[in-house]
């Protein structure tokens, strides 16, 4: 498994290529426990990088201001529990899009809005 370099917001964070082992690390998820058909998941981790965790909720919580399907999202998930966890929902798409873009070695270029375009 590749380890690769990220930037983020002035940290460096070393990634080791899978998603829930990234959002783990940066605290938006918690550990997952399977036993036969039952997959529970425990609380958000406490082991964390807690300066990552806080730019990026921050930045989740304004991002469906200015993103339809980051919306979406967070509406979504406002609908199973609360506005936290919309806004754990969309900062978790925000490290997926990081890790997307940074695999590709290329610069993020979002969709055209689908309401924007409509107009």
């Amino acid at each position: 498994m590749s380890r690769t370099l990220l930037s983020l917001a002035g940290f460096q964070v070393i990634i080791s290529g899978r998603f829930w082992v990234i959002a783990e690390d940066c605290g938006l998820c918690g550990d997952e426990k399977s036993s036969a058909d039952k997959v529970m998941r425990t609380p958000l981790s406490k082991q964390r990088n807690k300066h990552i965790q806080r730019v990026l909720v921050e930045a989740a919580k304004l991002a469906p201001r200015h993103d339809h399907n980051l919306a979406l999202v967070y509406e979504r998930e406002k609908q199973k529990g609360n506005a936290n966890r919309g806004t754990l929902a969309v900062a978790r798409k925000m490290v997926a899009y990081l890790l997307a873009v940074d695999r590709g070695q290329r610069d993020f270029v979002p969709f055209p809005d689908s309401q924007s375009a409509a107009a």
